[in-house]
């Protein structure tokens, strides 16, 4: 059985600034199909883990939230939350925050599967690498990776590898006003089973603070799964 393919997917958002909302919307959406939203975050109120509370839908309920990857002074994450079997249409979404935070957001359409999750495994902050992996339990799987990097200085281009050797990138950000997360969301499709890794590089200069996170979708017992970790 194949992996989940990507259906679509949403540029992510211009950032929202100390506020609790963030609004991002998909159109199009086929019946059945599982979306997945990914935000990337920075507080500076010293709150960690926890920062997306729910996922308000206009066209649908039964979010399920996945916190977070997250590293502390200051607090940079990644969240994320999927919804499985999803109504045709548009679909308006609000991400509720729990702190007042700095806040980007990311949407993809997959092809239906299920959702399983792992434990949540922060990142520490390094100036020279970030590394993330997972073992699939599938030869097929459709593997995300996501990063998140915080500037503590002024604004320069960060330089983060792009895309991690073996992914394709879907979006990257590389200077973003001060106190919005640099970041990148990456993906790649497997075709055995096995450990896969996405490593990232970035001038060290002025940075403060990263995290990263994964997520991969894939097949197990003849039934599409999507398994998430951070």
């Amino acid at each position: 059985m194949a992996a989940p393919t990507i259906v679509q997917t949403v540029a992510p958002t211009n950032p929202v600034t100390h506020a609790t909302t963030l609004a991002v919307s998909i159109t199009g959406v086929t019946a059945g199909n599982t979306l997945l939203v990914v935000a990337v975050h920075n507080n500076s109120s010293g709150v960690v883990g926890g920062i997306l509370n729910s996922v308000t839908d206009s066209n649908g309920t039964g979010w399920t939230v996945y916190n977070d990857a997250e590293t502390n002074n200051p607090p940079v994450g990644v969240s994320m939350a999927t919804l499985v079997n999803v109504a045709a249409g548009t679909h308006n979404l609000t991400l509720n925050l729990s702190v007042d935070a700095y806040c980007n957001a990311k949407i993809y359409e997959l092809t239906p599967c299920t959702v399983d999750s792992s434990s949540v495994v922060a990142v520490g902050a390094t100036p020279t690498a970030t590394s993330v992996s997972i073992t699939t339990v599938a030869a097929q799987t459709l593997v995300f990776a996501f990063l998140g990097v915080l500037l503590s200085g002024s604004n320069t281009n960060l330089g983060i590898t792009d895309p991690p050797t073996g992914w394709t990138s879907d979006a990257v950000a590389q200077n973003t006003t001060l106190m919005y997360p640099e970041f990148e969301y990456a993906r790649r499709t497997t075709t055995t089973a096995g450990t896969y890794s996405a490593s990232w590089t970035w001038t060290a200069g002025n940075m403060s603070n990263s995290v990263a996170a994964i997520a991969f979708a894939g097949t197990a017992t003849g039934t599409s799964v999507m398994y998430l970790r951070a």
